[in-house]
């Protein structure tokens, strides 16, 4: 009977621990979905209160393009996006995106997210959001929040919460803000909840386990006593412990009850504060003066911490000391605020060496930026700039803080990555010619050195360079200098070189004409005296045209050639030139002919354009045979821009060869040939002509072939 009954409590023991089993599964299964429900709803609330105070106007401007990173509306986001995650530190990731139809089809693109710009994970506005499953699109066309399953893409395993952003006027979903929570985070909450409940099933059982082992009662109850004792000794040693740390903590340590009254305090707390334990046991820290420091003991007492960080003004000490406090509540198990402690240290030291250090740092900034020599210091490693003053801000062409944080490579050296000449070519620049790039793009000429110097224990590249703009611009001018004044040395030899003999041959034949009207006049007869004279007048023509080509030359060259332009009637200039002409042309009879409409005017100086006239028609008579034609005419340029106008002399003369051709309008060549009555030609009326022609924007060309004549054109503005 005994075994009966014995065997039946166990079947009922055994009965119900199996259905406290079962029990425990069921209530850990209910827990799981209590929290993960719990869970889901707080952070649909989080992203709710977020999308309230989203900006849906400016949300609206954006057009989720790369053009968007451009407004000050994305800016905003950007930033707001990147302050949400840095509160909510549960949270990974926090978007927006919205949908866009591209070629018939529906998809996700991001207007903006809270990755900084360098971020590996950081999404351009414009970005086809292409990891998104097809429930992404459903808050589009229903309206509705949810929060996703584990979802694992290339940056991990989240679960993600989506809340639509609704245009109210437009009564329209424009589009969804996303967080993205790690979900590891949310397994391991699951997890603490679920271990929870299952302990208390786990102690369940051991209680109905216990209860059932009523045989081992007694053994079980020393084991209790031996165990009460032993936690009585830990208890013993962890408050000896306590009392020690309390005691001889370098910092000040203190105890307040739940009104804020110090109960207990060490003489480290003692002695930053500057008063007596006696004075200090019993304060009630709600009563003093300092108004954040009772604000700092009444978050301990509600439940927080609080922090104090301020100049300690003791009345009783009359001591002002720098403190820094924090204090924390200690909360019994039925949530009560018990007492509080709180633990407070002697910044004064630190302070001070702070505010040195900053003195010094501002001295240092002042003395660079003074320098009136661009200064920066990189990285050596990273080829990040660190520092730069002023002058090298200007030489680079924007503020400071648009250069800091860069890497020097391409930005404001030429060099690419890897090709640094100080690091990874091993090269040395000292006070070396070198090129800076500007914030603009343009490249700025430097005097630039680098030197390898040692900061704080880490090397770092001190660059150094000033403008030199002034300077290459003054070399450059001295190398022009040096080539025009080779050029008029070249010039003024060929001067000397016409004076020296196109002027000796009019002289020679003037005086030998003179000679014979005066050894031989008595023998000489009326008729030969006026051939003479024929002959003395065409020398003195010849020579007073030679004459006013070097003064007119010699006049240019030195600049003192005034230039006066004014709307002038080219056919009425023409015709004024050709009557001068007219005795020279009858004498060879040479048929002048001018073709030029009325109604052309030409901007130009008037003096100078006769000039050019007239060498190119004096030129033609001279080269064209007896019975021969000169045809001047003019039109509207085809080959050039609209408002020009082509002037051309042509003759029917003996025309010249390619190798005379590529000689014309050099100083430095001879050209100099006799005319078909052998007149004298110098070739310097034809150097005149073209630094008029360029001196009005125009340019001369020739076009000639040998026996078959010669036609000069040139170009000038028109008035019209």
């Amino acid at each position: 009977m005994s075994n009966f009954i014995l065997n039946k409590i166990i079947f009922v023991q055994t009965v119900l621990i199996l259905i406290t089993a079962v029990f425990g599964v069921i209530y850990v299964r209910y827990t799981w979905i209590r929290v993960e429900n719990a869970q889901s709803e707080n952070v649909l609330q989080i992203a709710r209160s977020i999308e309230t105070t989203l900006p849906v106007d400016d949300i609206k401007k954006l057009e989720a393009k790369p053009s968007d990173i451009e407004k000050p509306q994305y800016r905003m986001i950007k930033n707001l996006l990147k302050e949400i995650i840095r509160v909510n530190n549960t949270a990974r990731f926090a978007y927006i995106y919205t949908e866009q139809t591209v070629n018939f089809r529906e998809k996700l693109f991001i207007n903006a997210d809270s990755e900084p710009e360098d971020s590996k994970d950081y999404s351009p506005p414009g970005q086809e959001y292409t990891e998104a499953d097809i429930a992404y699109f459903q808050p589009f066309k229903d309206g509705k929040e949810f929060v996703t399953n584990p979802v694992v893409d290339r940056w991990g395993t989240w679960r993600s919460v989506f809340v639509p952003i609704k245009d109210t006027a437009a009564g329209k979903i424009i589009a969804v803000f996303a967080m993205d929570f790690d979900a590891n985070y949310w397994n391991r909450l699951l997890l603490y909840e679920v271990t929870e409940s299952s302990i208390v099933v786990v102690l369940l059982l051991i209680v109905l386990f216990i209860s059932i082992s009523t045989i081992s009662k007694n053994n079980s109850l020393k084991n209790e006593i031996a165990g009460h004792k032993k936690t009585v000794g830990m208890l013993r040693e962890s408050e000896e412990k306590y009392r020690l740390i309390f005691e001889y903590s370098p910092v000040g340590l203190l105890s307040f009850d739940d009104k804020g009254v110090i109960i207990a305090c060490n003489d480290n707390f003692v002695k930053i504060i500057g008063s007596s334990n006696e004075m200090l046991i019993g304060l009630n820290m709600l009563n003093l003066p300092d108004k954040i420091l009772v604000s700092a003991v009444q978050k301990a007492l509600d439940g927080s911490t609080g922090t104090y960080e301020e100049t300690y003004h003791s009345i009783s000490a009359n001591k002002v000391t720098q403190v820094r406090a924090l204090f924390a509540p200690m909360v019994v198990e039925d949530g009560r605020i018990r007492s509080g402690v709180g633990i407070i240290e002697d910044i004064s030291e630190r302070k001070q060496a702070e505010e040195t250090l900053l003195k010094s740092e501002i001295f240092h900034k002042n003395l660079l930026n003074s320098i009136d020599a661009g200064i920066v210091i990189i990285d050596p490693v990273t080829k990040i700039i660190e520092t730069v003053n002023v002058t090298a801000a200007h030489l680079f062409g924007t503020e400071e803080s648009a250069i800091l944080g860069n890497r020097c490579h391409l930005f404001l050296c030429p060099a690419h990555e890897n090709c640094c000449p100080i690091t990874d070519l091993c090269q040395t620049v000292d006070n070396s010619d070198k090129i800076l790039l500007r914030h603009d793009g343009s490249r700025l000429p430097v005097l630039k050195s680098v030197k390898m110097i040692t900061i704080k224990g880490k090397e770092k590249l001190l660059e150094t360079f000033i403008d030199i703009t002034e300077r290459k611009q003054a070399q450059e001018d001295l190398l022009k200098s040096e080539a025009d004044l080779r050029k008029l040395n070249s010039e003024k030899d060929k001067f000397f070189s016409i004076i020296a003999h196109d002027l000796r041959s009019p002289f020679t034949g003037f005086l030998g004409l003179t000679e014979l009207m005066v050894t031989d006049m008595k023998n000489s007869s009326l008729e030969e005296y006026q051939e003479i004279g024929g002959l003395l007048h065409s020398s003195a023509t010849n020579l007073f045209g030679l004459l006013t080509n070097l003064l007119e030359w010699s006049k240019m060259q030195r600049g003192l050639t005034a230039f006066n332009p004014e709307k002038l009637s080219l056919k009425r200039l023409a015709e004024e030139v050709i009557n001068v002409f007219d005795e020279t042309a009858k004498k060879k009879g040479i048929k002048i002919e001018e073709e030029i409409s009325e109604e052309i005017f030409v901007m130009a100086d008037k003096r100078m354009l006769e000039t050019i006239a007239r060498n190119l028609i004096s030129n033609a008579l001279k080269f064209t045979k007896k019975g021969g034609s000169v045809t001047i005419s003019a039109k509207e340029s085809s080959a050039g821009s609209n408002g020009t106008i082509e002037i051309s002399v042509k003759d029917s003369g003996i025309g010249m060869d390619k190798e005379l051709m590529n000689k014309l309008f050099k100083i430095d060549t001879q050209t100099s040939r006799k005319g078909t009555d052998n007149e004298r030609s110098t070739g310097l009326g034809l150097l005149l002509c073209k630094e008029f022609i360029e001196k009005h924007k125009g340019e001369i060309l020739v076009e000639s072939e040998e026996g078959k004549g010669s036609r000069f054109s040139f170009t000038l503005k028109s008035s019209g």
